[in-house]
């Protein structure tokens, strides 16, 4: 059998244009943060997320990053909840004030 293609007396054939509307994703390029040479006299950055165990845990690293690193002092995020972000304003000071930050996820 042979397909016969039928069209009306006058008709204009216009092609027909078939778009795909998938993209390949172009890759973000992640730079790692600059690290300092060394935590000595620095001030650094915990951020809770509240989760149990988060705080324990962040305290005793504080305790020893001063003990075994000299950081000179401990800037604290505590979050409200572990399904929200922190305010801007608190990262905002936190960059500010600290040179290197840590973020603690409990459970």
């Amino acid at each position: 059998m042979t397909a016969v293609e039928v069209r009306p007396v006058g008709a204009v054939v216009r092609p027909l244009v078939l778009l795909d509307p998938t993209v390949e994703p172009e890759p973000e390029v992640l730079r790692p943060a600059s690290r300092p040479a060394s935590l000595a006299g620095l001030t650094v950055g915990l951020i809770d997320n509240s989760k149990p165990n988060a705080a324990a845990f962040l305290e005793r690293l504080a305790a020893r990053l001063q003990q075994e690193y000299g950081v000179a002092g401990i800037r604290w995020i505590h979050k409200k909840s572990a399904g929200r972000p922190a305010l801007d304003e608190e990262y905002d000071a936190l960059a500010q004030d600290t040179k290197a930050a840590i973020a603690a996820i409990g459970d």
